[in-house]
């Protein structure tokens, strides 16, 4: 346990040290291409089980006493050419405990090389589909003599698939995975699958994806299950997390996305196994650290536009002069020239002094007044008798 604990501290030392630094923009190599980018990405989980799925899908305790546990470290370096091609890079480090009630082992070594690339078939502002073809190199050989507890399936691995992302509006984030696992040293072809949902906000996500795997070809050891099952129940203390023959597992996980700052993110998840057959049930969880180094500007993509506003007709209003009403009646009136009074300057002192009109002042207009008529009344003297 306390090497458990030591482990799990220094993934968080990792998480400090990587979301000080800031040299470039935050990058999920699932979701985004951009030119020229590097980008490192480590991936730590933590697996423990006490039960199988037994092959009718029962579930099945471990014996008393007997448990299994498993530490992966995967670190990944992807490395973008142009706007749409990929190289991924890494290898997996693995330490694995078993214990029964007669003894205690453990393995820990770097068990695998990974290689990688993936291609953007398609881009657009709420849509993307691209395609990842990577091949596991197995640096740990099963022993079926041996005693040594399993970390790896000990088997070369060629797996592709095919993913669609979808970014709705309202910051939800969808994504839709399948593909064809190949896998050496006999066992079973699996098909893989994963659907999931995020809601993302200025600074974190939080989402739920249903992973899973399902056995296309049987293993050619099918007909004597007994070749595999001997060697987990001795090493392995009867776990099929590993060597199992025909696995199917469907699994929820749970995650949290937060953005450390403009170049690094942190993901931390947990899930367990639902349903399977041939398989192990068990609890998992991890934490994944994205880092990126991009000094280069970045492609231009499609980007969200808002909808354009429909810019209003503009209404000219024009008064109605068609009703029958001559408009000349409407016209403003301008006197003529000749009609304007015109005052003659009168002397300066009769200006200062009074405001009656200076005799020396004329008014001087057109038309000269003419006098007033008015009327006569004439007396008549009565006469008295």
């Amino acid at each position: 346990m306390k090497k458990i604990l030591s482990i799990v501290v220094r993934a968080l030392m990792l998480t400090v040290f990587f979301g000080t630094a800031k040299p470039a923009f935050a990058y999920d190599s699932y979701q985004s291409f951009r030119s020229r980018p590097i980008s490192l990405n480590v991936d730590f989980q933590y697996y423990k089980t006490e039960a199988n799925f037994n092959a009718d899908g029962a579930k099945a305790s471990l014996l008393s006493g007997h448990t299994f546990q498993n530490m992966n470290l995967n670190p990944k370096v992807r490395w973008q050419f142009g706007s749409d091609l990929a190289l991924i890079g890494g290898f997996n480090y693995g330490n694995t405990e078993s214990n029964d009630n007669a003894f205690s082992r453990k393995s820990a070594l770097i068990n695998r090389i990974d290689m990688g690339a993936e291609y953007l078939f398609s881009s657009d502002v709420w849509m993307k589909i691209f395609g990842r073809l990577s091949y596991a190199h197995p640096l740990e050989k099963i022993d079926f003599g041996g005693d040594a507890v399993l970390t790896s399936n000990g088997a070369s691995e060629i797996h592709s698939e095919v993913i669609v992302n979808f970014d709705f509006e309202g910051g939800i984030y969808t994504f839709l995975k399948g593909g064809v696992n190949i896998r050496g040293e006999g066992l079973s072809t699996l098909g893989t699958y994963g659907v999931g949902s995020e809601l993302r906000f200025s600074s974190f996500g939080i989402g739920a994806s249903v992973l899973g795997q399902l056995t296309v070809k049987e293993d050619d050891n099918t007909q004597r299950s007994s070749y595999r099952d001997n060697l987990n129940n001795r090493v392995d203390a009867g776990s099929k997390i590993f060597n199992a023959l025909n696995p199917n597992s469907h699994d929820l996980e749970l995650n949290l996305n937060f953005l450390m700052n403009h170049q690094s993110k942190i993901k931390v998840y947990a899930g367990t196994t639902l349903i399977g057959s041939n398989t192990s049930e068990g609890i998992y969880i991890g934490t994944t650290i994205n880092w990126v180094f991009d000094y280069t500007p970045a492609i231009s993509v499609p980007s969200k536009i808002p909808p354009v506003r429909r810019k209003d007709n503009e209404v000219l209003f024009k008064e109605k002069t068609d009703d029958g009403v001559n408009q000349d009646y409407f016209k403003p009136v301008t006197p003529l020239k000749s009609e304007y009074i015109q005052q003659i300057e009168g002397s300066k002192q009769n200006l200062e002094k009074t405001t009656e009109p200076d005799p020396d002042e004329m008014i001087q207009t057109k038309k000269v007044p003419t006098k007033t008529k008015g009327y006569k009344i004439k007396l008549r003297k009565v006469k008295t008798n």
